[in-house]
């Protein structure tokens, strides 16, 4: 099977939906686009070998995912999130190939009041 590894700049434009009023103990829905610009791209054949791969310099993306905010003392929070990102055009002229993931993250809010 032919791998392509295609290496971006991203910046996500993401708009999230809260359904509980505090945002240190809620859970959201998001949505949004990401523009990427192609950083490099290589291609790894069957059996071995390796080569540079032709692809379109810039993609764009459109981002849906789910998480929450969940209290664990004073006004910190732990922070889980799972996306899904699926290109919105082919990354090449020849082939019909997008750039398809699931993104799962998790983090810590500290308040500051």
């Amino acid at each position: 099977t032919l791998q392509m590894n295609l290496n971006y700049v991203a910046i996500p434009l993401v708009a999230k939906f809260n359904f509980m009023g505090n945002p240190d103990q809620t859970v959201f829905l998001k949505a949004g686009l990401m523009p990427m610009a192609l950083v490099s791209s290589s291609a790894t054949f069957p059996g071995g070998g390796s080569s540079s791969v032709s692809a379109k310099s810039v993609d764009a993306a459109a981002i849906v995912g789910v998480g929450g905010a969940f209290p664990v003392s004073g006004n910190n929070s732990v922070i889980v999130d799972a996306s899904y990102v699926r290109g919105l055009t082919n990354v090449s002229d020849s082939v019909p190939v997008h750039n398809e993931g699931f993104v799962l993250s998790a983090g810590f809010s500290i308040g500051m009041d």
